[in-house]
């Protein structure tokens, strides 16, 4: 399914007020001949729903580097696991710590089947999420945003580091400053039962 976009300049000012993205954070609306999947160089996809879920601009340095590991584009993730990763990252900054690349490495399973589409995969159900391929996304409020970032753009095959990366399940307990193991991973539970 290929949809045109529905933004509008209010629709735009509506996103600033709303959302809080920076005046000086260029965004544009898309021609009629342009799509969610394959913005312009230079320009990241943004939908409404990506901002409802809580991602927001400037990107976290911690999503940019998950987006460049995973060879996803924002847009490609779906509402859950956006809120999921921005409540990871939150839950960790809350705790006194970073969410690394290096631990979202070793905590998850991220793998592809090869086409448009990427899972992350946990022993804790609560960390599940995936990106979706181009044929089930259905949202026509999408704009352009400058891509001042180096976050994948465009709707693609995933990298081939991503084909299949085991996570370790280390334990981030300690480094988060919990003495109970379990403490971290009942809090996340209850966070994201709700998501």
């Amino acid at each position: 399914m290929r949809l045109r976009s529905s933004l509008t300049e209010d629709g735009i000012d509506l996103w600033r007020k709303k959302y809080g993205l920076p005046v000086d954070l260029e965004v544009r609306i898309p021609r009629a001949e342009e799509r969610v999947q394959n913005p312009p160089r230079g320009w990241l996809t943004i939908c409404e729903i990506s901002l409802r879920s809580g991602f927001r601009f400037p990107p976290c340095e911690e999503v940019i580097e998950i987006l460049r590991f995973c060879a996803v584009p924002i847009s490609q993730f779906t509402p859950v696991g956006i809120s999921r990763l921005m409540g990871l990252i939150v839950f960790f900054r809350e705790h006194g710590g970073r969410l690394t690349l290096d631990m979202f490495r070793d905590w998850c399973d991220v793998r592809t089947d090869g086409g448009k589409r990427v899972e992350v995969r946990s022993n804790k159900i609560w960390l599940d999420f995936e990106a979706r391929a181009d044929r089930r996304h259905g949202n026509t409020l999408f704009g352009y945003i400058k891509n001042f970032w180096g976050i994948p753009e465009a709707w693609d095959t995933l990298a081939d580091r991503c084909r299949r990366v085991r996570g370790k399940e280390r334990e981030f307990s300690p480094i988060l400053g919990f003495s109970d193991p379990l403490e971290p991973v009942n809090q996340l539970y209850n966070i994201f039962a709700f998501v």
